[in-house]
């Protein structure tokens, strides 16, 4: 894939738990306020934090009234790890 003539060599695309870290992180919000701002199980924010529980549809949901972030960015991101972890490569384009 080649974006404006460069071509795009990526080995490597993003948990959904480290983009979630690192925007915790910038709010100065632990995963525990975070649980416990969104009515989550702390355990569940671990395990997306981890990267060992997907992002669900409602989690999405929930994020989306503490970080500024839409739920489509949650679950676009969580689809393209997952697409990732499957494939060794990104997803193609629509």
């Amino acid at each position: 894939m080649s974006r404006k003539g460069f071509p795009l060599n990526r080995d490597y695309v993003s948990k959904p738990g480290e983009i979630l870290a690192e925007s915790l992180a910038a709010l100065g919000i632990s995963p525990g306020e975070l649980a416990h701002r969104t009515a989550t199980p702390p355990d569940y924010v671990a395990a997306v934090l981890s990267g060992d529980a997907r992002v669900t549809v409602a989690f999405a949901e929930k994020l989306a009234t503490v970080i500024a972030m839409k739920p489509g960015f949650w679950l676009r991101l969580d689809k393209n790890y997952q697409y990732f972890k499957k494939h060794g490569r990104e997803m193609p384009p629509i």
